[in-house]
C-alpha cells in the first residue's frame, strides 16, 4: 500500500455522499491493486454504480442503522466499545506527538479518516521507517480490518467486495503489506524534524498551550440526566475530552457530620448512572440527520447536512400551522432528559415566539397522587423521605427497579437494610 492508495482510500471517508465519491475518485490517481473494478465503476456501468451508492450511504455515511460500520478504533479495541475512551486518548497522543490535532473537535480523534490521514503524514515526513510502521502496528491495520470486514459481510457491490478484499489481505501482515519501500519513500519526503507545518486538510499544527492541556486530566462533578429522581452523583474523569471513568460522586464533606466514605457510600449510583458514557458515546448512535426516502417504517434513509434538516423541519412546522393553526402544534412530555436545559422546554419557546402550541396538563407519574392528596392533606406540597421506609412493616415495590431508577441516593442502603430485617 503507496501513497496514492492512502490518498486513494482516505476519500471513501471525506466524501459527502456517493456521488461526491465519484467525483473524487475521477480525479484522484487510481492504485494498481484496484485500478480495473473503479475504472469499470467510473466509466458508468448502472448496476454497478448503484450497488455501489447504496453500499456508500448504508456501510459509510450510516443511513440504514442495522447495517452502518462503525468507523472508530475505540469501538474495536477499547474496554466497553464505545467512542472517547483511554484508546482515543492514545491516538490523540500519537497526533501530540508529531505536533498535530484533529481539526474537528465533534469527530472522534480515532476516526478512520484521521488515522489515514495522519498515516499520510507519517510516510512524507519520515517513510516507512520508525513512526509511520509503530502507528500502523499499534493502531492502523486493526481499524482498518475491523472495518472493511465488516464491510466485506454487508457489502452488496462488487466494488467494495474487492476493495475489502484487498485491504484486508494487507491488513494481515502489515510489515510487508502495508509498507512500500523506505529509499523510494523517503525521496522527496516532505518535514523530517522541528515545528510541525501542517498540509493535511483535516489537521491542525498544535501549540505549545494545547498540547498541554491534551495531556492533562481533571475530575468533573456531574450528575444523572434520567427523569428517575435520583440524581447520581458522578464523578467524570476526563482528559482531551475523552470519558476515561465514571465514577461516584466524591462532594467535599466540609461541615458534614457524615464521614467522607460514609457519604461516598451513600452517593453510590445506580446502572444506568454508572452507563452514561456508553449511552451517550455509543457508535449506534446517528452521525448527522437522515431523511427517510422510504415507506414509514423502513429503514431506507439518506444523509441530509444539518442545514437542509432546519429548512425542512421549518417549512413542515409553517405547513402544519397554516392548515391547522398554532394548537395543532404539540410537544409530547417526558424528552428523556430532565435537567436546566430540556429539549421540550426550547421546543416550546421556539413554538411560543411562533404564534403558540397545545400544551399538556397534569403528569402520567403523578395524576392521581395530585388529585387525591389535596383531600387528604388540604394541599398539594406534600411529600414523603425514603427514611420513612426505615420504620415501614411492609414494602410494595410496585414496577421498580433500583437498579436503574432511583428516587434518593439513600434508597440503596435502605433496601439493604430491609433486606437484612427480612421485611416482608
Amino acid at each position: 500500500m503507496n501513497r496514492h492508495f492512502l490518498q486513494y482510500l482516505n476519500l471513501h471517508f471525506w466524501a459527502a455522499g456517493a456521488e461526491s465519491l465519484l467525483a473524487g475518485l475521477r480525479m484522484c490517481p487510481l492504485p494498481e491493486e484496484i485500478r480495473g473494478l473503479a475504472e469499470i465503476l467510473l466509466r458508468g456501468n448502472e448496476n454497478e454504480k448503484k450497488a455501489f451508492s447504496e453500499d456508500y450511504e448504508r456501510l459509510i455515511m450510516g443511513t440504514d442503522p442495522d447495517l452502518a460500520v462503525p468507523l472508530w478504533e475505540s469501538v474495536y479495541t477499547g474496554e466497553y466499545g464505545r467512542l472517547l475512551d483511554t484508546r482515543t486518548l492514545q491516538v490523540i497522543r500519537c497526533y501530540a506527538e508529531k505536533n498535530v490535532r484533529t481539526a474537528d473537535a465533534s469527530q472522534p480523534a480515532d476516526y478512520i479518516g484521521y488515522e489515514t490521514e495522519f498515516c499520510l503524514l507519517l510516510l512524507e515526513r519520515y517513510g516507512t521507517d520508525g513512526p509511520f510502521l509503530t502507528f500502523v502496528r499499534d493502531h492502523y491495520a486493526r481499524l482498518l480490518e475491523e472495518v472493511f470486514s465488516r464491510i466485506r459481510d454487508r457489502c452488496r457491490s462488487a466494488y467494495f467486495s474487492a476493495l475489502s478484499g484487498q485491504i484486508l489481505q494487507m491488513a494481515e501482515n502489515p510489515e510487508k503489506s502495508l509498507c512500500i519501500n523506505s529509499a523510494a519513500e523517503k525521496t522527496g519526503q516532505g518535514i523530517t524534524g522541528g515545528p510541525a507545518v501542517c498540509r493535511w486538510p483535516h489537521f491542525l499544527t498544535l501549540t505549545d498551550k494545547e498540547k498541554e492541556s491534551l495531556l492533562t486530566s481533571r475530575l468533573i462533578l456531574a450528575a444523572g440526566q434520567g427523569n428517575c429522581g435520583g440524581k447520581c452523583a458522578l464523578t467524570v474523569r476526563e482528559q482531551a475530552g475523552c470519558v476515561l471513568a465514571v465514577e461516584s460522586g466524591r462532594p467535599e464533606s466540609g461541615n458534614s457530620k457524615i464521614p467522607a466514605e460514609s457519604l461516598q457510600e451513600r452517593l453510590r449510583p445506580c446502572a444506568r448512572g454508572r452507563a452514561y458514557p456508553e449511552t451517550f458515546l455509543g457508535a449506534e448512535r446517528l452521525r448527522s440527520p437522515l431523511l427517510q426516502t422510504g415507506e414509514r417504517g423502513s429503514s431506507n434513509f439518506r444523509r441530509i447536512s444539518w442545514k437542509d434538516a432546519v429548512s425542512l423541519m421549518a417549512e413542515k412546522i409553517r405547513s402544519v400551522t397554516d392548515r391547522y393553526g398554532p394548537g395543532s402544534r404539540y410537544v409530547n412530555y417526558a424528552t428523556g432528559v430532565s435537567a436546566v436545559v430540556c429539549p421540550d422546554r426550547m421546543a416550546k419557546r421556539l413554538l411560543a415566539m411562533d404564534g403558540g402550541y397545545l400544551d399538556y396538563y397534569n403528569s402520567y407519574s403523578t395524576a392521581c397522587l395530585k388529585t387525591a392528596v389535596p383531600y387528604m392533606y388540604g394541599t398539594n406540597e406534600t411529600g414523603s423521605s425514603p427514611e420513612t421506609l426505615r420504620r415501614s412493616s411492609m414494602l410494595i415495590l410496585w414496577g421498580f427497579n433500583p437498579v436503574v431508577t432511583m428516587h434518593n441516593p439513600d434508597i440503596r442502603d435502605l433496601l439493604l437494610y430491609h433486606r437484612r430485617k427480612k421485611t416482608p
